[in-house]
This record gives C-alpha cells, structure tokens and sequence, in this order.
C-alpha cells in the first residue's frame, strides 16, 4: 500500500511537469538605432549686419530611449566681416546614435540710408548779369558737388540775345540718386551808356522821400531811387527799372529799388495818352495814374511846392492803368474817392495779350461829367456817378501825372530786374490840341 502511494505522487509530479527543466530563456533587449531629435531654439536663418553682436540662440535635443541628450556646437560667426556663417549643432545619445543640425548666420554690410539731398551748385561768377547790346554773352558757367557722389555734371540750358531784354540761364544738376536742383542766371542786356541819358528834370520830378518813415503803401517793398539805373531814357523811350539789390535810404534799407516819377505839369479836363510796354515778374506792380496836385503827401513835386492842402482820398486819384504780375496781361483802371477808395468799387478792366512784350495805348478822356479809360482805342470803363460831390468827383481841379513801378511783398524770390517802356506820353485839352508831352 505504502508503495503505491509514491507511485501515484511521482505520476502527479511528472503529469504536472514538476520538476522538469525549460528549453526557452529570457528574450534579448530590441537595438536603440534611433539618433536624437535637434530643436533649433530660434530660426535656421539669421542675418546680422556688420558690427553686430551675435548670441547663439541655441538648441535642445530629445531621445527615445535617453531622457537627456547634450547638445554641442561648433563653428563662429565674424560679424565684423561681411560673409555666410555655419553653426552646427550635435548630439548622440547613450547608443552612439548621433544627429546634427545647421544654423546659417549671415553678416551683411550696412545700408546706407536713402540719399536724399540735392547737389549743390555754384555759379561761377555773378547771379545776375548785366551786358551791352552788341556785346557777346561769354557764359561764366557753374560747378557742382554731392555728398555722396562728389563732383555732379551741370545742364545749361537758355540763351542770351543780342536784343534788349531780361534773359535766364538755368543750371541743373542730378546726382546718381535722382536728387535734382536748379539755380538761375539773370543776364540782363542793356542800351551801350552812350546812348543812355537822364529823364528831363523840367518835365519830371523823382519822388524819394518815404511818405511814412519806414516804407510806402500798400504793403510795398521797395525804395524809389533818382538814379539812373532806376530811371532813363535811352533808344527813344523811358525806362523805369524795378530791380532786386540792397538799398538803403533814410536809415531804412529794403531788397528792391525802383522810380516814382511826378509830372510837373497839372491840368484839369482833357485827353491822357500814353504807349507803354508792362513788365513782368510775379509781384510787379506798374501803373499810370493821376492824384490830385493838392494832396498833402511828403516828397510829392506839388507838395514840396506848397500846393498841399488836401488828403488822400479827397484829393481824388485816377488809376489810367494798373497791371500786377500777378494777374498777368490783365489792364485794370479805378477810381478812389472818399466815397469808395482802397479796395474800390469804381473799377474796370480788360485782358491784352501782349501787355509784357509789345507797347499799347493807354487813354483816359476826362470831362467835367465823367472819365472814360481805353487800351488801344477799346473802353473798357466810365466813371459817371449820377451824383457829384466832394465824396464822388474831387475831379473840378487840377490833376498831375505819376508813373511808377511798384514791387509787391509777393514778389517773385527769384525776380532780377524788370522795366516799364514809355515810348511818350501826350495831355490834349477838351478841345483835341496837345498841351504837354514828353
């Protein structure tokens, strides 16, 4: 019995398969052949310029199976010398597994910034020239600089005839970045001396003085002088030149200068005929006119005479012509009375094409009814106040003649010098017979 019961615990053992050996053993690691995972801090591509500080941004590295990865880099950037630069990043893991990855810096050279100034340039010789008729222009010429390019090739561009006249030479230089400048060269060609010669003092009066102590009216900006660079006569006409100089008088000095001429000759009632020729510039201001020969106005020829008894407006003045260069070839007439002055009402004008460069007829017919002011024979205004009185008609006495070219605070920057051409001027009496001329 005690025998079969260790046989049946053995077949149990063996069936169970206790204390057998196994043929399978413990499975093998599986290889780490993955590198690293390189994450650039910052972008692959950095530009600096030339002087710059460069500061590695950086980069991490992940692995799969290390939980850290160091990270090396190698390579340097000069940014003091313009060029492309690498930096390269590396990690390898525990398995030698390794990764790399590149960083490009490039250092470029400053822009500099955006030329934006004009050359400069400068005339050789004077801005404003004056020669004979019938002597030859000799251009003086211009240079030119630029504070990036250096030296800039001039333009020129106008000519000088040999005729009277104002003439412009302009100058023109362009640096490599398109910045453009121009100055000008006024040549002014005039009568040889020889034939120029004073106006006649027993028919005008030069009025100098400054009615106010600092300047004349109407905002204007210039000296009347009694030389003859302002005033005279040559090839057969008057000339009154408005000029750009310095000129000082009174203990005032201004930039412009030109003439006032008084007439010494009054009338009352008749015929005014002058042909003249405007000037041109913007802000030029000539006129033919009339003011009352007792008006009380310091340096005016009757005043000085002891006519002055009467202010302006009751004076009474009659505005023949008046033409502002800025309103160009537009002839305007007007009246001021102490019923409308300044700014008056009593006013008329007409449009003639070539007031600048061809002479025209100017006429006034003044009666004891009314004034009738013409251009050429073509009216273009009457003065005929229905009611005359002191306040509309100061015009029962004597009148004398003005002309003048007067220099506006407008003026053009760039105006030289222009003249008033008066080829004569002519009084008749109401009867048609010529009482004074010149």
């Amino acid at each position: 019995m005690r025998n079969l019961l260790v046989v049946v615990i053995c077949l149990q053992l063996y069936a169970c398969g206790g204390g057998g050996i196994s043929g399978a053993g413990t499975p093998e690691p599986t290889p780490d052949n993955t590198a690293p995972v390189i994450t650039l801090i910052g972008d692959a591509t950095m530009s600096l310029t030339v002087g710059d500080i460069f500061t590695d941004p950086g980069a991490t590295a992940t692995d799969n199976v290390d939980v850290t990865v160091n990270v090396s880099a190698s390579g340097s950037v000069d940014t003091l010398t313009a060029g492309q630069y690498t930096i390269t990043y590396t990690a390898t893991d525990a398995a030698d597994n390794t990764a790399s990855a590149d960083r490009t810096v490039t250092v470029e050279e400053p822009i500099p910034p955006a030329d934006t100034t004009n050359p400069v340039i400068t005339l050789l010789g004077s801005a404003s020239m004056t020669i004979e008729l019938g002597t030859a222009y000799e251009e003086p010429g211009a240079t030119a600089t630029d504070n990036i390019d250096g030296s800039v090739e001039v333009e020129i561009a106008g000519s000088v005839d040999d005729a009277l006249g104002v003439y412009t030479v302009t100058y023109t230089a362009t640096d490599s970045s398109f910045n453009t400048i121009s100055v000008y060269r006024t040549v002014t060609v005039v009568e040889p001396m020889t034939n120029v010669k004073p106006l006649d003092s027993n028919k005008w009066h030069h009025q100098t003085v400054i009615p106010n102590g600092w300047g004349w009216f109407n905002g204007e900006v210039q000296h009347y002088t009694d030389r003859m660079d302002n005033s005279f006569v040559s090839g057969g006409t008057l000339k009154i030149v408005a000029k750009k100089e310095q000129y000082s008088n009174a203990g005032v000095t201004k930039q412009y200068t030109s003439a006032r001429l008084n007439s010494k000759f009054a009338f009352t009632y008749g015929r005014v005929e002058v042909r003249a020729k405007m000037p041109t510039g913007f802000g030029t201001w000539p006129a033919i006119w009339m003011l009352g020969k007792n008006i009380t106005e310091r340096g005016a020829y009757w005043e000085t005479q002891g006519f002055g008894t009467t202010s302006w407006p009751a004076c009474g003045e009659i505005d023949i012509m008046e033409h502002w260069g800025s309103n160009q070839n537009s002839i305007s007439s007007a009246m001021h009375t102490p019923s409308s002055y300044g700014g008056t009402i009593n006013k008329g004008s007409q449009y003639i094409s070539t007031a600048t460069t061809a002479f025209h007829i100017y006429t006034l017919d003044w009666t004891a009814e009314r004034m009738v002011f013409a251009v050429n024979g073509v009216e273009h205004y009457t003065y005929n106040p229905v009611e005359k009185n002191a306040d509309t008609w100061p015009f029962d006495a004597d009148q004398f003649l003005l002309l003048n070219v007067a220099i506006e605070g407008s003026i053009d920057p760039n105006f030289m010098e222009s003249a008033m051409e008066v080829d004569y001027v002519r009084v008749y009496n109401t009867s048609g017979a010529l009482i004074w001329s010149d």
